[in-house]
């Protein structure tokens, strides 16, 4: 009746720093004009964005999943079956494990659960996980191209970084501190016999 697919894309090729993460995302909207004699499609409404400030695969999943939910609701749909397609198991978990009060809920995430919720007022909804990659299923390839696609010819978006992009950059520098402490600090033991310290002192143990 009416699918929504959407994919986040991210490349860590050729990045330094997280601030050279390649991000996208891409969303398309297929919707069926159904009479008494026949399923004719719509052409897809589709959204291409490049996103700055994400640093993980689940981060631009649930950026494309919103606009893909936005135009949507843009067409005022009632009584019609609407299923989400994602190749993310992170956003499934995430959206079916929201707190009754979201208060410390990311907003982008927010935002999703609020606009699923103004679609199930009027019709159902369904999310289903679907592998990508597997070229058997042709709207998960075409999906993908289109993610690929949004870093050459995408929008680019403004949001505020996700609380996971702060966790990332807070693990990774108290990763560099450790290891800059062990390397300026460690010793051999004095006592005979024991252990070498020096694969702690690399990082490689």
């Amino acid at each position: 009746d009416i699918s929504i697919w959407t994919d986040g894309s991210l490349s860590r090729e050729g990045a330094v720093t997280y601030d050279d993460f390649e991000c996208r995302a891409a969303a398309s909207v297929q919707i069926c004009n159904t009479d008494e004699n026949q399923i004719k499609e719509t052409t897809p409404i589709i959204t291409k964005l490049m996103i700055p400030n994400a640093v993980s695969s689940y981060e631009s999943e649930i950026i494309a999943i919103q606009p893909g939910l936005e135009a949507t609701i843009s067409e005022n749909p009632t009584g019609r079956a609407v299923h989400l397609f994602t190749d993310s198991l992170s956003c499934l978990q995430q959206l079916a494990c929201l707190p009754f009060k979201y208060k410390y809920t990311n907003a982008v995430v927010a935002d999703v659960a609020e606009k699923l919720t103004v679609l199930a007022e009027h019709s159902t909804v369904d999310l289903h996980f679907i592998p990508s990659h597997t070229n058997e299923i042709p709207e998960s390839d075409t999906i993908d191209k289109l993610a690929k696609e949004a870093a050459l010819d995408g929008d680019e978006i403004e949001h505020d970084p996700l609380v996971s992009t702060f966790k990332l950059k807070f693990k990774r520098i108290l990763q560099n501190r450790l290891s800059k402490y062990l390397s300026q600090n460690l010793k051999q033991s004095s006592f005979k016999g024991y252990p070498n310290r020096y694969p702690l002192k690399t990082g490689k143990q």
